[in-house]
């Protein structure tokens, strides 16, 4: 009871939607809003954090009549059909990239390091500039204000063959396993794995202070146990 006690008092006034787990585009577009677009999904597993990007990038363009300057093949990471139901990569098949529709404004992870000097690193978050159909280059503006030409990664550490894509994802939603470590504006959680534990307290450790985060959909004293 102490436990369940607790956990309502760190959800009261911080409750991004209520009444369901699983997110609606209507619910990442209502967190996109109260924090001015600023917040930063996080999941337990890499399916609930492709899904969280596909819908924000239905709220903030193609709901919006934004059409995508082209599309690409994107990091397989975050490709929800390369995963089971625990959320384990598939090992009968190569993984497959993620189809990613590209407009300018969107928000990307860069998820490989290939120039450490300019900022071309594993994690950094990045704006969609531009892509060149003809020479193939995705340019980006890093947070850091660098501007970065991204152009395709051959990936041969994978399961069967390799995989080819751009080294980004969408920048909206990645999983507490990414995010450790890293300090964060303004994080929303959607815990979509239940009895994680620990899970809630890692994620809520991101963020500095108490008005910086939200959280969203079911939430068990087992998300804040800690883990053995």
């Amino acid at each position: 009871m102490e436990g369940r006690r607790l956990v309502g008092q760190i959800c009261r006034g911080h409750k991004a939607w209520s009444g369901h787990d699983k997110p609606t585009a209507l619910d990442v577009d209502g967190a996109l809003a109260r924090t001015d677009g600023q917040t930063t999904f996080v999941t337990c597993t890499k399916r609930g954090a492709a899904a969280i990007n596909d819908l924000a990038a239905q709220v903030l363009f193609r709901n919006r009549n934004r059409r995508p300057v082209d599309s690409l093949p994107a990091d397989y990471e975050d490709n929800a059909e390369n995963y089971d139901e625990r959320g384990q990569l598939r090992e009968d098949r190569a993984p497959l990239p993620k189809h990613m529709e590209i407009y300018v404004g969107l928000r990307v992870v860069l998820t490989r390091n290939r120039d450490k000097q300019n900022h071309y690193v594993n994690g950094m978050v990045a704006e969609v500039e531009a892509l060149d159909a003809a020479s193939g280059c995705l340019r980006v503006m890093t947070q850091t204000g660098r501007r970065l030409a991204v152009y395709p990664y051959t990936d041969a550490d994978v399961p069967r063959g390799r995989v080819v894509y751009y080294p980004v994802r969408a920048g909206y939603a990645g999983t507490i396993y990414k995010y450790q470590g890293a300090e964060l504006e303004h994080v929303t959680l959607w815990l979509d794995r239940k009895w994680c534990k620990a899970a809630a307290y890692v994620a809520l450790s991101r963020v500095a202070t108490d008005d910086a985060y939200l959280i969203g959909g079911e939430v068990s004293t087992d998300h804040f146990a800690p883990a053995k």
